[in-house]
């Protein structure tokens, strides 16, 4: 699992998107699950990644967001391959 680069700054843990597509491609070939560790508390943010880089797994890790079900339904139309 990765962070991805997200809004409200740049520390270092998180990785720029166009890594972050390379790993999760080679991952994919090598039948390793990817998994995208979401520190924004953002659902549209959560959901714009989501939809771009397609994790096996969306971690959410933001201490201000929980998951509703319309979240999760969304989530299954623009990364149907998302847990």
């Amino acid at each position: 699992g990765l962070v991805p680069m997200q809004n409200g700054g740049v520390p270092a843990h998180r990785v720029p998107l166009d890594r972050v597509h390379k790993i999760f491609n080679e991952a994919k070939k090598r039948g390793v699950n990817s998994v995208a560790i979401m520190l924004t508390n953002d659902p549209e943010e959560m959901l714009q990644l989501a939809e771009e880089i397609q994790p096996d797994i969306l971690h959410i890790a933001g201490d201000g967001y929980a998951a509703t079900p319309a979240f999760a339904k969304r989530l299954k139309e623009v990364a149907p391959d998302t847990d």
